[in-house]
């Protein structure tokens, strides 16, 4: 990771599991501690409520209230049909042609027509013209994982489970942005997930002319609704301008108080620049 211009490890933990009889036995303290003294920036991520609730009783600081996942919905009636079930589920199918104009010309009155100086193309892999993005844009974030090329071929290329479709933004011959994303399956599916999003802090255009595109293949796919996390706020910004909802969910994101990260920029979540992709957290069929 790069926190203000220094590169450090950084590490994502979910959870400690203990057996019942070794509970409230002080192990959790311990196993907490080493993990704490074993990573210069120790991050906790989709912990349990009961291990939440122990984080903030060792101080922690949460970041969990301001993070939240965007959604997008597309075929609203069938998404909260799914969710639903029963006289409800019917009654939001029934609904859905009223909702979906609805959210329709909620996205039309925030968006903005694309710039037709950036082209969108889809590609089958990570190339040079990625680190080149990185070396670009990385140093607009106070705090980011580093995304060079190696790191990006391995979690998105060579993912053990999942394969991922890869978005290139283009201007005047050069890439200057991308965005990775998988169709998933499951409870509320076929819903788009989108990995990763990536363009320098103040290109708006780019981040926008991007979710346009995945979209679009989100319609084609015939998915209920495009899926996304993101931490930075403009990021954040640009998917409301797409038409994306903040939901009440969040994956939840603490770390721990000590010498080197207790600066009151950290405690902002606009300075972090983290989605989905960061963590472990695309682990959903």
């Amino acid at each position: 990771m790069m926190v203000f211009g220094r590169e450090i490890p950084g590490e994502f933990a979910c959870d400690i599991f203990i057996e019942k009889s070794r509970q409230r036995s002080g192990m959790g303290t311990i196993l907490m501690d080493a993990y704490i003294a074993d990573s210069p920036l120790p991050l906790m991520m989709n912990a349990s409520p009961t291990m939440h609730r122990f984080l903030l009783k060792r101080g922690f600081v949460d970041l969990s209230r301001r993070l939240h996942f965007w959604l997008r919905p597309l075929r609203p009636g069938r998404l909260l049909a799914a969710r639903w079930g029963g006289w409800r589920g019917r009654a939001a199918r029934l609904a859905g042609p009223l909702l979906r104009g609805a959210l329709e010309a909620r996205a039309a009155a925030l968006g903005r027509r694309p710039d037709p100086a950036i082209r969108i193309d889809e590609t089958p892999e990570f190339g040079p013209w990625a680190e080149e993005v990185w070396e670009s844009a990385g140093a607009d974030y106070p705090l980011i994982v580093i995304r060079d090329l190696p790191y990006l071929r391995w979690k998105y290329e060579h993912h053990a489970s999942w394969s991922y479709r890869i978005l290139r933004a283009m201007r005047a011959g050069r890439a200057v942005g991308y965005l990775t994303f998988r169709l998933r399956s499951g409870s509320h599916e076929p819903l788009v997930q989108i990995q990763e999003i990536f363009a320098r802090r103040e290109d708006s255009a780019t981040r926008l002319a991007l979710l346009e595109r995945v979209v679009r293949e989100a319609r084609v796919a015939k998915a209920n609704a495009v899926k996304a996390l993101a931490t930075d706020a403009r990021v954040r910004a640009d998917l409301r301008r797409a038409g994306f909802l903040e939901t009440g969910l969040s994956p939840g994101l603490l770390y721990p108080r000590q010498p080197g990260f207790d600066r009151p920029e950290l405690q902002d979540l606009a300075n972090w620049y983290l989605t989905g992709g960061d963590s472990d957290l695309d682990y959903e069929g």
